[in-house]
């Protein structure tokens, strides 16, 4: 068992410097859900030119996710982006004949998957604003004008942090529909119930546009916002 070990661990940390440098530079844009190239049924799947005959399949709400690699298939757990030592973990003790060109495969989709996983039974209106419930409150519905108190986290589309009320404990208390926030604010969080949780995906426009805001939010950026109803009155 230690020599397996062993060999397990030279591997990786033979790779160790070939994922961190892939990771520096390869990004999930060549996802797309095509699931026919995985032969199975799911609501995500990624596969990428630069990795051939490799596919990941996943399924919304599942932690487990489906590696495809020349027709061979294995389930694996889903783990968050960047993890390493997930993927460690990974190969010690759920498929340790996984070789280094699938770990890397395996970051890169983990990372697909996060983006990806987000906008599944997210709900578009016609201003490109997206919005998807996570968790319904029973609180009385927000209306404009209302001095809302909302908690936050708000992230770019690779999922980096840029804000977040809940990490410093201090909601934001505002006029909804005064334009004191954000136009998808002031959107998307009329009509939600007190105590409801949501995902709002905010096109530039309706955020921050060409400008940005600083250097936390690029130009034309897409904005994702967790948010609770905290209050209203």
């Amino acid at each position: 068992m230690l020599m397996r070990f062993c060999k397990i661990s030279k591997r990786l940390i033979c790779t160790l410097p070939i994922y961190l440098t892939v990771m520096l530079h390869l990004s999930a844009s060549g996802a797309h859900a095509q699931c026919e190239e995985c032969g199975i049924a799911a609501d995500f799947c990624y596969s990428d030119e630069r990795f051939q005959h490799l596919c990941a399949a996943y399924t919304s709400g599942s932690d487990r996710f489906t590696l495809v690699h020349h027709g061979n298939s294995r389930s694996l757990p889903i783990l968050k982006a960047g993890d390493f030592d997930g993927l460690l973990q990974m190969v010690i003790e759920e498929r340790p004949e996984l070789s280094g060109i699938e770990l890397l495969f395996v970051a890169v989709a983990l990372q697909a998957w996060e983006q990806a996983e987000r906008d599944i039974g997210m709900e578009f209106s016609d201003s490109g604003l997206g919005i998807k419930i996570i968790e319904q409150g029973n609180g009385p519905l927000t209306q404009s004008g209302q001095s809302i108190t909302v908690h936050y986290t708000g992230s770019l589309e690779d999922g980096k942090v840029f804000d977040s009320s809940v990490q410093r404990g201090d909601p934001i208390k505002f006029a909804l529909g005064s334009g004191r926030v954000i136009r998808g604010w002031d959107l998307g969080l009329v009509g939600l119930a007190v105590g409801t949780k949501a995902l709002l995906k905010i096109p530039p426009q309706l955020a921050y546009g060409s400008q940005g805001a600083g250097n936390a939010i690029p130009a034309n950026a897409v904005l994702y916002f967790e948010v609770e109803i905290v209050a209203a009155e």
